[in-house]
């Protein structure tokens, strides 16, 4: 809860109302599932922004703008992430 005594959630859920606002949520959508699960990934395995990047011959400010949605990440990037860490990515289609 924040310190006006209104949750994150509370706030969303009211601004998500809004046909223009839900509209252009859901657009970023797949973005930001792509980047919570690179996030997710990366904390599971215990690693810092700085070891990743290390790991990919890269800055921490590179890692810290992908995970924040605040650049967008191509599938290259993806793989070596997902290669980094292990893992194989994978599309699926619904």
């Amino acid at each position: 809860m924040s310190k006006a005594g209104v949750s994150y959630k509370e706030i969303k859920k009211k601004h998500l109302q809004k046909p223009e606002v839900k509209k252009e949520y859901d657009a970023l959508e797949l973005r930001y599932s792509i980047v919570k699960a690179l996030a997710k990934l990366r904390k599971e395995q215990n690693l810092t922004q700085l070891e990743l990047a290390d790991k990919m011959k890269t800055t921490p400010s590179v890692i810290s703008r992908i995970e924040s949605g605040n650049q967008n990440v191509s599938v290259d990037t993806i793989e070596k992430i997902a290669k980094v860490l292990g893992k194989t990515p994978v599309l699926s289609f619904k």
